[in-house]
């Protein structure tokens, strides 16, 4: 490995001739996340299609994602509602289905979604890469069977890549060291320390003569309203801007809008992803704050605090473990008080610039991208592969030692023939019930002769 020179060599020496990511819904509206920065990376070298599970029963023909180059939306029918042998049918023959019309014999699997572990199991692959990006076992009333599903899927992986030690620490007794690995998030180092011009509504805020102090991100139950209110009583002179799409609970949401109604408080929305290296580099001072339950505490790392370091935008965030490591030159704070007065404080030195960029670089995507892809290549090819019997009630996972790369065509035409076609006859039947029912009203009615 250590003869290939470039990424697109290290790249083409997996073997692969496609990458099929398997999400969660709502890729559309979601901001650019973890998820985007390894699609785009990925859709670079080759083929990828993002696989979401969005479709009704009748499947919709695959799209272009019109903002990635190179790269495809593949819907299959959602979760709920279908019991687990019809749910694994349609799925599995649809992703097959797609493998077979496009010439793909050889894809990397990359799974961000749990509940496609039999797709993930049984689709031939010549590496099934785990990206787990939020720790589970530490989420409130998760289902015992959704958590049967990550370990499921931690059996057939070859890769599992965390975000945090926090994401990896549940996840350490469930494969080999060897099959595990820590990758934090990143930042494109690049399109955010480039010079760009701000936003004309942020540079209308800026006129009114106030420090600017940003958060951009999700306008949602982990920002700490308190502690905002807090920053705007205790620092007159410096305007707090939100950005990002509001997504309260009820009972945060009025306080949220009273929150807005301070002058020195303001709520501009969503903004299109390319403005925010600009408004960074306009701001005085990056803020994060985000409550500090457990979970955040635990596995918060946020892509937005490399983003704005990335600007050179000095950055105040509320307690991290995994930040913690970067501070300085962030600045990770546990108390209100200690927020408030980093953010009084907080100045664009040259020195402080120059550790922020130092910082962000060193934590550029296509670094990240780079060592994922030679962890792939130094991965175990023996590892045990896991096929899944479609016609029980449950997963049943079996580990066995058949090759990576398999003959599908079997698979394809039980999944159609004996699951996908004898559910779709009743569907099939009525539609031509009601067909006939409309023509017998029109031929009544003298619309149709």
């Amino acid at each position: 490995m250590d003869s290939i020179a470039t990424v697109g060599e290290k790249v083409e020496a997996l073997g692969a001739d496609s990458v099929y990511m398997f999400l969660h819904p709502g890729w559309r509206q979601e901001r650019r996340a973890n998820r985007w920065h390894f699609a785009t990376r990925w859709a670079r070298y080759l083929p990828t299609t993002l696989v979401l599970p969005e479709a009704s029963l009748w499947p919709m023909k695959p799209k272009a994602d019109p903002r990635i180059p190179n790269c495809r939306i593949l819907s299959t029918i959602p979760m709920a509602g279908y019991f687990p042998p019809e749910r694994v049918a349609l799925q599995f023959s649809r992703v097959l289905l797609d493998m077979k019309q496009n010439g793909h014999r050889r894809p990397i699997l990359w799974l961000y979604n749990s509940e496609y572990v039999e797709c993930f199991a049984a689709l031939p692959a010549v590496k099934r890469v785990h990206h787990a990006t939020e720790n589970y076992f530490d989420f409130p009333g998760l289902s015992d069977e959704y958590l049967d599903r990550i370990r499921g899927v931690m059996a057939v992986a070859d890769l599992t890549v965390a975000v945090s030690s926090g994401c990896a620490a549940p996840l350490r007794t469930l494969c080999e060291p060897s099959r595990l690995m820590v990758v934090t998030n990143g930042c494109d180092y690049r399109e955010y320390s480039t010079p760009q011009s701000a936003l004309k509504t942020f540079s209308d805020v800026r006129s009114a003569g106030n420090r600017l102090a940003v958060f951009a991100g999700g306008i949602n139950d982990r920002l700490d309203l308190d502690l905002i209110a807090k920053m705007a009583d205790d620092l007159p002179r410096t305007t707090s801007v939100l950005i990002g799409d509001e997504a309260f609970s009820p009972s945060k949401s009025k306080a949220f809008k009273r929150l807005c109604m301070r002058s020195n408080v303001v709520f501009l929305g969503r903004v299109d992803p390319d403005e925010l290296p600009g408004i960074y580099q306009a701001a005085d001072v990056g803020v994060i704050p985000y409550v500090t339950d457990r979970l955040i505490v635990n596995n918060g790392f946020p892509l937005k605090a490399l983003e704005m370091a990335a600007a050179g935008l000095p950055v105040v965030t509320t307690q991290m473990r995994p930040l913690t490591a970067y501070s300085p030159p962030l600045e990770v704070t546990s108390t209100y008080d200690e927020f408030v007065e980093k953010v009084a404080n907080s100045r664009r030195s040259h020195d402080l610039q120059q550790s922020l960029r130092a910082l962000a670089a060193a934590n550029d995507y296509d670094a990240k991208f780079e060592g994922i892809v030679e962890a792939l290549l130094n991965s175990n090819s023996d590892a045990p592969v896991t096929s899944v019997d479609l016609s029980t009630s449950h997963t049943r996972l079996q580990l066995d030692k058949t090759s990576r790369v398999s003959v599908y065509h079997d698979h394809l035409d039980y999944a159609f023939r004996v699951q996908v076609v004898p559910r779709l006859l009743p569907y099939i039947g009525r539609a031509l019930g009601v067909a006939v029912k409309i023509r017998n009203f029109l031929f009544r009615r003298g619309t149709i002769k």
